[in-house]
Order: structure tokens, then C-alpha cells, then sequence
């Protein structure tokens, strides 16, 4: 009986908490329809009733669709995203007064809804250089991080960058030397060329490891050409960010499998960037490098000892 009773009181509970999540979303979503209406901004139709425009947004041809709204609607249009409306600025002189002068009265935060996926990487979830606003917190680790790219610093890394330009000429030219079908070479079929040549796939490889300098002074091997664990990680890291913007319920849906395998990434993800910190404040890189200043250099804050390096999203307190 008593189990009974505790089952019922929790399904009451449940349903209650359910039913004022969804009450809240769409009354907010009401709101947001009432505006995207009445407002005299100009915008684009909805493509989807409920999420609006995010599929359009998420997509890949998402840089040109909004330079199409631009061409269509002018500097400045509404869109909506989810159960909120955005404004969408493409006016320099409108984004400056907004974006660069925290002192305006019209100045715009960072809003929480749009990055806060950008925080799943690593647990806890904390705030990082994307995603915290421009308070002291966020200065502190602008000011840390800053010496990184000084011209100083950046000619430290200007050999390796050349070293990793010298590996991606060697690749295309030897694609170029790889016999065709036809038995032709790839240098005398140019459609040959285009279909070995993995441009974007290289360009991911010479960032990798590019990151990996700047961060870590660390040779990722991405233009080595062969299996990369950091650049298949960081690719499913990406699109579980990606798909946790498209769909905010997405952390809800235990019985999918694909929801599992996004979680499973993330898991391994924060585990490797624990693994680098430790590393780092064991043995810290060369001073050019991002991680480079701490353990030795830190900013206090009010609330504690903040890492220089909040990518790895790590807060130390005292």
C-alpha cells in the first residue's frame, strides 16, 4: 500500500513537472509568434512552426541562406529560434553600438540559450571564454590568454605553421602523381584532382594541429594523414553541440541510441581535457602557448583562483 501511495505521489509529480515545462515553453513560444507579428521588423517566414527558423540556421549552407535574408530583408530582421525571436544585425554601425560599448543602455549580453550548449564538453558544465558575459571573470581570462597572440609569440609558431603548410603541399602533390583510372595521371585529369584531394579534410588536420601547438606546444599528428582520435572526438563533440542546439529536449531522450553515442562523446571528451590539465599544471608548456602562463600566472576574482586557460573549462577556488 505504501509503495502504492509513493508511486502514485511520484507520477503526480512527474506529470506535473512535465506539465509545466510544457505549459511555460509554449506560452513563451505564444509570446514569441505575437511578436515576430506584430513587430514592424522585417523577417523570413518560419520554416517550421515550433523551432522556427533552427533548421535553417544548423544547416550547412547556413552562411548563405543569411547573406540571402540580408539581400532580402536588409541590415537588420527578425527570425525565430525555437520559443524565443532573435534580431538579426548585419549593420557594422548598429553592431558596434551594441556589441563593443558595454556602457550603452542598449548593449546586448551573451545570451545563455544560445551558448550554453558550448558548455557540454566538460563537466561540470562552468562557464567558458564563448559563453561567460563580459563581466571580470570573462576579462580575466581575455587578459591571461592575450600574450598568446602577441607578434612575439605568434612568430614562435610561425615555423611549425610552415612546417605544416610544407605536409599539405607534400599531400597534394603526391595525389596529383597517383595514377587515374584511365591511367593517366591526377596532373592531367582535373577531375581526378578534385575527387582525391580532400580539401576539407586537410584543412581540419592543419587546424588540429595547429591547435595543438598553440595550446599545448603537442604534435596531434593530424597532417601525418593517418586516423586522428582528436579530430574524430572533437567532430562528434561538434555535433552533439549541434545537435543539442537543434533540439533542447535532446538530454531527455534516453531511449535514443543516437543520444547515447552523443553522451559517450562528450564523456571521453572531458575526460581527455582533465587528463591535459593535469598534464599542464604538472608540466607546463613553453610561455608562447595558451596554457603556457598558468600554473605559474593567475587572475583572482571575487568568488576564486581563475585558470588563464578556461578552455578547458576548469575552475579552481579558494
Amino acid at each position: 500500500m505504501v509503495l502504492t501511495q509513493a508511486i502514485s505521489i511520484g507520477l503526480v509529480t512527474l506529470a506535473c513537472t512535465v506539465g509545466h515545462f510544457v505549459w511555460s515553453w509554449l506560452s513563451q513560444l505564444l509570446v514569441t509568434k505575437r511578436f515576430l507579428r506584430q513587430s514592424p521588423i522585417p523577417g523570413p517566414p518560419p520554416s517550421n512552426w515550433i523551432i522556427g527558423h533552427v533548421s535553417k540556421i544548423l544547416s550547412d549552407d547556413a552562411p548563405l541562406q543569411l547573406a540571402e535574408w540580408t539581400n532580402t530583408y536588409g541590415p537588420i530582421y527578425k527570425i525565430q529560434l525555437n520559443n524565443s525571436p532573435a534580431v538579426v544585425l548585419t549593420d557594422p554601425a548598429a553592431i558596434t553600438s551594441l556589441i563593443r560599448w558595454p556602457s550603452s543602455p542598449t548593449y546586448i549580453t551573451k545570451s545563455p540559450d544560445i551558448y550554453g550548449a558550448l558548455e557540454l564538453g566538460t563537466q561540470p558544465q562552468l562557464h567558458n571564454i564563448l559563453t561567460s558575459t563580459d563581466n571580470a571573470y570573462w576579462k580575466a581570462v581575455r587578459q591571461g590568454t592575450a600574450p598568446c597572440f602577441s607578434v612575439s609569440n605568434l612568430k614562435q609558431v610561425f615555423p611549425w605553421v610552415l612546417h605544416l603548410c610544407s605536409k599539405a603541399v607534400q599531400k597534394v602533390h603526391e595525389t596529383a602523381a597517383t595514377p587515374a583510372a584511365n591511367g593517366t595521371t591526377a596532373r592531367d585529369h582535373t577531375a581526378v584532382i578534385a575527387a582525391e584531394v580532400n580539401v576539407v579534410d586537410i584543412a581540419k588536420r592543419f587546424t588540429s594541429d595547429v591547435m595543438g601547438h598553440m595550446l599545448f606546444a603537442e604534435d596531434l599528428k593530424g597532417m601525418d594523414m593517418g586516423k586522428s582520435m582528436y579530430i574524430d572526438l572533437f567532430s562528434k563533440l561538434l555535433e552533439e553541440v549541434h545537435q543539442n542546439i537543434a533540439n533542447p529536449l535532446r538530454k531527455f531522450m534516453i531511449w535514443s541510441a543516437d543520444a547515447k553515442q552523443g553522451k559517450e562523446a562528450l564523456k571521453t571528451h572531458d575526460k581527455l581535457m582533465g587528463d591535459k590539465l593535469e598534464a599542464m599544471l604538472a608540466n607546463p608548456p613553453p610561455d608562447y602557448t595558451i596554457t603556457g602562463t598558468p600554473p605559474q600566472v593567475y587572475k583572482s576574482c571575487s568568488w576564486g583562483i581563475i585558470p588563464l586557460f578556461e578552455f578547458l573549462l576548469r575552475v579552481e577556488d579558494t
